[in-house]
């Protein structure tokens, strides 16, 4: 399968084009600065460029049978970086026909689906203090993605560690898991399962640590 990765220098984003090439998928990694991907592949494309550049994500889709958004804002990112880059991601699938999307995002976005829980409140408004602008950046990119009428699946994420992947990953409703952390090489496998598996299909599901 063909693969378009958005924001693939990323430390999670290079977790998902390696396990996606692992798996046998050609993959085409779309990045600002391709020099940091640092990987050479017979079946990797990569595609220079910004997410706000609508020309260079519509060559950055076309072709492809799925795409995955590993985007990510900071403090001093561009005003609703993501929001608006997550339009012409949006734009460019309907131009070349292509439906599956899956985007990673932070545990604190919401939607109006979502079970109450004490903890999660309390998180949610610690990101609320510590990095409004990211945070409401990022709840608007995954309104563009529900608007979409596309086949989406919104990851969410909880804290992300370095260390190894243990291969048990837990997905379902927001609850306490928030607050605990989970390798990125576990996250980057949930997200490649979700591009032939529909179980999520236009759900945003919480990932996290299994219970032991």
């Amino acid at each position: 399968m063909r693969i378009s990765v958005l924001g693939a220098t990323g430390r999670t984003g290079r977790q998902i084009v390696e396990q996606a090439l692992q798996a046998g998928h050609e993959v085409v990694a779309f990045a600002r600065k391709p020099e940091a991907l640092e990987m050479d592949h017979e079946r990797l494309t990569v595609v220079q460029g910004d997410i706000l550049d609508a020309e260079r994500v519509s060559e950055a889709v076309g072709g492809a049978e799925a795409v995955i958004s590993a985007l990510g804002a900071q403090r001093d990112s561009p005003e609703a970086m993501l929001t608006r880059g997550m339009a012409n991601v949006v734009a460019a699938m309907k131009e070349h026909g292509v439906r599956r999307l899956i985007a990673l995002t932070g545990a604190g976005v919401r939607l109006e689906s979502d079970p109450a829980s004490l903890g999660r409140t309390i998180v949610l408004a610690l990101q609320g203090l510590f990095s409004p602008s990211p945070l409401r950046d990022a709840q608007g990119a995954v309104e563009v993605i529900r608007a979409s009428g596309l086949d989406w699946t919104v990851v969410r994420v909880t804290r992300l560690s370095d260390r190894p992947g243990t291969g048990r990953v837990h997905g379902g409703a927001p609850r306490l898991e928030p607050i605990r952390s989970i390798p990125r090489a576990d996250v980057a496998r949930f997200v490649l399962e979700q591009v032939t598996d529909e179980r999520y299909l236009v759900q945003a599901p919480m990932v996290a640590p299994a219970p032991r």
